[in-house]
């Protein structure tokens, strides 16, 4: 769970981060490169509730994770 800002350890860069509400809603959070491999999704503006988080690689590996944001 988040009450705001999620974070991210990838030893590969990313391309794109993409959440989408439960009703298939997309929104756009702003990633931030925080340090070498280490990012932050701030997802404060977004309501509480339950979140699928795309993290899309520029290797072309895509990562799906549910969040719950309260």
């Amino acid at each position: 769970p988040t009450t705001g800002q999620l974070y991210l350890n990838s030893n590969e860069m990313i391309d794109a981060v993409n959440v989408y509400g439960m009703d298939g809603r997309a929104h756009s959070p702003n990633l931030q490169e925080i340090q070498s491999s280490q990012y932050a999704i701030d997802m404060s503006t977004l309501s509480e509730g339950v979140y699928v988080v795309q993290v899309l690689f520029e290797n072309g590996e895509v990562l799906n994770r549910k969040v719950v944001r309260r």
